[in-house]
């Protein structure tokens, strides 16, 4: 999954600080970038059809989306049998995750193997670039990087991440070891996550939007109206 980083300038080991020389200011931020991917999914379109598949990719997106949307975070595309999206909260990606990955385990139970969902999620952390509805950088690379080495039903989380989300409950992280041969940079440090089987997080925020009826609004100026608040959220988030 090629996601390129145009004109990217970084200083540091670490990619904090990037040159984005023509890019306008708010457009670059700190962000938790979330992946997931479905295992096996050829071989479901093998074994159950065309339809079937497409009807198992959808569940996956109605899986994986509410979670995030919950969390405070943006979907951004889905990519086949994945779903690509960002926070600008590591520990709000973390929860979205978990709760993702305990929806599938819900949904897969008592069903056959061959009719299971099962996924793998990534999450990394770091600087990227938010444009037309879209976001690129190394933050984005370096996660599509490492979600082929995740096994179905776990959470991997990079370094980055993990310094975030040290104090959040019912969760432990133990290092993940990276094959030789991979793509991530020397000394790059991944960790699997572990939680209690149910738990469940509240958002760290939760938005109430509240319409006050307005009668001589009339047709089209609500439509100018609901058209800003929809590009206000997308430019927001």
């Amino acid at each position: 999954m090629p996601y390129p980083f145009p004109s990217q300038n970084r200083n540091g080991p670490s990619g904090s600080h990037i040159g984005a020389e023509g890019y306008p200011k708010d457009a670059i931020k700190r962000m938790a970038v979330l992946f997931t991917d479905v295992l096996g999914s050829s071989s479901f379109f093998r074994s159950h059809g065309d339809i079937a598949g497409r009807r198992m990719l959808r569940k996956h997106q109605d899986l994986a989306s509410p979670p995030i949307l919950e969390h405070g975070g943006a979907v951004v595309k889905m990519l086949g049998d994945s779903v690509m999206a960002y926070f600008l909260d590591a520990q709000e990606a973390l929860k979205s995750a978990i709760e993702i990955q305990e929806r599938f385990r819900t949904h897969n139970r008592g069903k056959e193997t061959k009719d299971q969902i099962r996924i793998r999620l990534g999450v990394h952390f770091g600087d990227g670039i938010v444009e037309e509805r879209d976001i690129f950088g190394d933050v984005v690379n370096t996660a599509a990087k490492f979600l082929p080495l995740v096994k179905g039903d776990q959470i991997v989380i990079s370094q980055q991440v993990r310094d975030q989300v040290q104090g959040l409950p019912s969760i432990r992280l133990e290092p993940f070891e990276i094959p030789e041969g991979s793509l991530l940079p020397e000394g790059f440090r991944l960790y699997e996550v572990f939680w209690e089987e149910g738990v469940h997080f509240d958002p760290l925020v939760k938005t109430l939007v509240y319409f006050k009826p307005l009668f001589n609004l009339g047709k089209t100026r609500f439509a100018k109206t609901w058209t800003g608040l929809l590009d206000e959220r997308a430019r927001f988030w």
